[in-house]
């Protein structure tokens, strides 16, 4: 199928199958080709070839569409309204980013624990891009190399994100000065009626002296210290060697007072992450914790992806597991990146780092593909936090 697609000089970006609906309420398997720009081939071409591979796969539906690969959306991200109180220790899904850096965030995706026979290091796990925050279309040669932390070269993360902070603050103290004019009014109004003010008044003066309390105290709340760390090691961006799939990981060494468990965020469900799923069967269905779209399911995808960044320096082709979003919801949007996926027993199972700008599919990297990266790259084991 490549090849058919390479011989035309098509400037494809993504090759997959996928259910599609070709038909109204009925799905049929779909050979899905993104293109980089539908324009350089003639429509003689684009018709060719959709005939050629709708022959080598036996009849099965060709859609083509026009997109590119993000790093989950890409992590020039609009700001996320955020759930204070500030949790001293970030949870799964929780919003970061460098430090001072207003225009980028991503996912916390939770915590591991590197050790040796005398080291026992807590580092948050997210992408290097995140980490990193790059247009792909921007990259060098240099951008693609890995990060190691230096004494000379130290990178803070914050959680939340810049960006996502500044616009909660703003949120709150717009809340505050609203509800401080409308008391005001009441107040006249109750001055105005006397002793023969309806009950009314009185209860929304005292909703009104709540929500300003309430607002305050977030604020109070969110006026700490949210730097949690320092990235330990990027990998910058490679190909795993064996199963030719993106690595894009970034470790942040946690500061002791900020380090916390792999804890679910969720109220009906609560328990913690405490072991990886290697090799989840094909089709079965996982959920994920993201900083903009929090819990969302989908389902993995029975058959790998083809993945190209074509015209940058990143190019290269890679072979990804992808994740369909379930009832027709995009399982994530920018500034998912960092996410952790889990199954339905909470075995981790890798961690999401993009998808097509064209359609609702996600990729993740394996996390037992992630684990042996870090072991190579820093020499310390790795497992996930018991506690």
């Amino acid at each position: 199928m490549i090849k058919i697609l390479n011989n035309y000089q098509a400037p494809w970006v993504g090759v997959e199958l996928v259910e599609r609906y070709q038909v109204i309420s009925k799905s049929h398997p779909t050979c899905l080709i993104t293109l980089s720009s539908m324009e350089q081939l003639s429509q003689a071409h684009l018709l060719e070839i959709g005939q050629a591979v709708s022959e080598l796969t036996n009849g099965v539906y060709v859609e083509m569409t026009e997109g590119r690969v993000s790093h989950a959306g890409d992590f020039f991200t609009s700001e996320a309204i955020l759930k204070l109180p500030y949790k001293r220790s970030p949870m799964m899904g929780s919003s970061i980013s460098v430090s001072g850096l207003d225009h980028a965030s991503g996912t916390f995706g939770g915590y591991l624990e590197l050790f040796d026979a005398h080291v026992v290091k807590t580092c948050g796990l997210s992408c290097h891009h995140v980490l990193f925050p790059k247009a792909p279309a921007d990259l060098t040669i240099a951008d693609l190399r890995p990060y190691t932390k230096s004494l000379n070269n130290n990178i803070v993360v914050c959680s939340p994100a810049t960006c996502d902070h500044d616009r909660s603050m703003r949120l709150d103290q717009e809340d505050i000065d609203q509800a401080t004019k409308k008391k005001a009014t009441l107040l006249e109004q109750l001055e105005l009626f006397g002793a023969e003010a309806p009950s009314q008044i009185s209860q929304a003066i005292q909703q009104a002296d709540t929500l300003i309390a309430t607002k305050a105290q977030r604020i109070n709340d969110a006026n700490v210290n949210r730097n949690i760390g320092e990235v330990f090691f990027g990998t910058g961006y490679k190909l795993d060697g064996d199963a030719q799939c993106q690595l894009d990981y970034g470790l942040i060494e946690m500061y002791p007072a900020r380090a916390g468990t792999n804890e679910i965020p969720d109220d009906l469900n609560s328990f913690k992450v405490t072991f990886v799923t290697e090799r989840p069967p094909e089709g079965s269905r996982v959920r994920k914790f993201g900083r903009t779209t929090g819990c969302t399911e989908g389902y993995i995808n029975p058959v790998d992806s083809f993945v190209r960044f074509k015209g940058t320096a990143l190019d290269m082709v890679s072979q990804e597991k992808m994740i369909c979003g379930t009832a027709g919801k995009a399982f994530t949007s920018a500034g998912d990146s960092g996410a952790w996926v889990i199954d339905r027993l909470g075995g981790l199972i890798g961690m999401v780092w993009g998808g097509f700008t064209s359609h609702e599919g996600t990729f993740l990297t394996p996390m037992n593909l992630i684990t042996e990266d870090i072991t190579e790259q820093t020499g310390y084991s790795v497992r996930l936090p018991s506690g």
